[in-house]
């Protein structure tokens, strides 16, 4: 124990090498630059790689020096510890208990019994007589440990059953034991029936027929050549099927369908008759003269290109690059959109049909009132047509009072409880977990 005590720390592996590599980097030199010779650079890494060298083995032999020595001569339960590791295996802690005995007289490969002294051999008789079985064994040749292995199950079994069958539950198990003895019914020979397949599998396993070649083998032996190929593995009626072309189904069709197999024979064709039609002249006729209405729009279109030109210059010699107004939050006045639609070339006189502006709500006359109508500031509503939410649904003054009341009262346990109103669901916590739990130390009680 005291050995073990004093034992130094060897760390972790990464601190192990951290530490020597550290002593290398402050015990050898650190400068070294390109110029320098091949051999110049040689020597300054060797000489570190060297030293890392003879400090990792410094330190290791330092380890290994440092572990306590055993004397395994002064250990008698070491040759005990042998044997029985022999014998089983697992290495248990071995302690002293009431089962049946046997001698054993190891080291017979040194020494047997019937060369020992006649004192020493009787000492070996008296245990046969008593009843004890002696027997030679070696754990360097092993000879005897199976028998002994065998001999002590066989009598730990015997033991067990004999102390299960003198206790009080040996009644209780027999009565509910039947120990069935066969009878023989008669003479007739009744052969064990093997089928036939396991014999000719049997009879193939002894011949050691050449079994089947797997991909494996097939790509071993053809090597670059291979191509792995296993459709000619699927099991189908027809073998004449298994290459057969999958077909591609999109949307329910197969696109097989649609493909012509002739397209390009026939584009072909297409080419060459296009080629006469040009040759034949066919597109050249001038193409035919523009109506007076096709004029006009060609005209209209070009006075937009132009007054589009015009305001990208105007806006260019603005360079306005403050911040600017959204167009949709700018004021567009009637008569500015009527004079450019104008300047456009579009006519703005039939301003009836026209979209832009809102339809006006025609004039009608007032309607009388009714000397039966509440009048408009004893009612207090905001329109005569929907009265206000609180006495919508009640017949009269009496039953407004009494939804009041009610309301007043369903507001009492809210009022009493603190809520903030009916959607208040907080639940507060009394005992506050981070102004309650942990040490007190120094400062305040709101901080632990």
């Amino acid at each position: 124990g005291s050995a073990l005590a004093g034992l130094a720390l060897t760390g972790i592996p990464s601190d192990f090498i951290d530490l020597t590599l550290s002593k290398t980097q402050r015990k050898t030199p650190t400068v070294i630059h390109k110029h320098y010779q091949i051999h110049r650079i040689r020597q300054f890494y060797m000489r570190k790689v060297k030293y890392t060298q003879q400090n990792y083995h410094d330190r290791l032999t330092q380890i290994l020096t440092d572990f306590p020595k055993l004397d395994l001569q002064l250990h008698p339960c070491v040759q005990w510890d042998l044997f029985m590791d022999s014998c089983t295996c697992c290495s248990p802690i071995y302690l002293p208990a009431v089962f049946p005995l046997i001698i054993v007289a190891n080291k017979c490969d040194v020494k047997r019994i019937a060369e020992l002294p006649e004192e020493s051999q009787k000492i070996f008789e008296n245990f046969e007589a008593e009843g004890f079985s002696v027997i030679e064994t070696s754990t360097l040749t092993e000879e005897g440990v199976i028998q002994v292995k065998t001999e002590a199950c066989d009598r730990l079994l015997a033991h067990r059953v004999d102390t299960k069958m003198k206790g009080n539950k040996v009644n209780e198990v027999l009565n509910r034991l039947h120990l069935a003895m066969p009878a023989k019914r008669d003479d007739k020979e009744r052969l064990p029936f093997i089928p036939e397949g396991a014999i000719a599998r049997k009879k193939r396993m002894e011949v050691d027929t050449p079994r089947r070649k797997t991909e494996r083998d097939l790509e071993l032996e053809m090597g670059d050549d291979y191509i792995l190929d296993l459709q000619k593995y699927w099991d189908l009626m027809n073998a004449s099927e298994k290459y057969d072309k999958i077909p591609e189904i999109w949307q329910g069709h197969n696109i097989l369908d649609y493909i012509d197999p002739d397209i390009m024979k026939k584009l072909e064709e297409l080419e060459k008759e296009e080629e006469l039609r040009e040759a034949a002249g066919e597109y050249d006729s001038e193409p035919e003269s523009e109506d007076e209405e096709m004029m006009e729009i060609r005209q209209l279109a070009k006075q937009i290109r132009e007054k589009k030109k015009l305001k990208i210059l105007q806006s260019k010699e603005k360079d306005t690059r403050g911040p600017r107004m959204p167009r949709t939050a700018k004021k567009v006045q009637r008569k500015v959109l009527e004079k450019e639609m104008s300047d456009l070339g579009l006519d703005m006189t039939n301003k009836d049909d026209a979209h832009y502006a809102r339809r006006s709500r025609s004039v009608t006359r007032k309607r009388k009132r009714d000397e039966s109508e509440t009048p408009t500031s004893v009612a207090r509503s905001r329109s005569s047509s929907r009265p206000p939410r609180d006495v919508s649904g009640l017949r009269d003054e009496k039953m407004v009072k009494k939804v009041k009341t009610m309301a007043k009262k369903a507001q009492t346990k809210m009022n009493r409880m603190g809520r903030k109103g009916e959607a208040d669901r907080h639940i507060f916590d009394t005992k506050p977990k981070h102004l309650l739990a942990g040490k007190r130390k120094m400062g305040k009680t709101q901080r632990r």
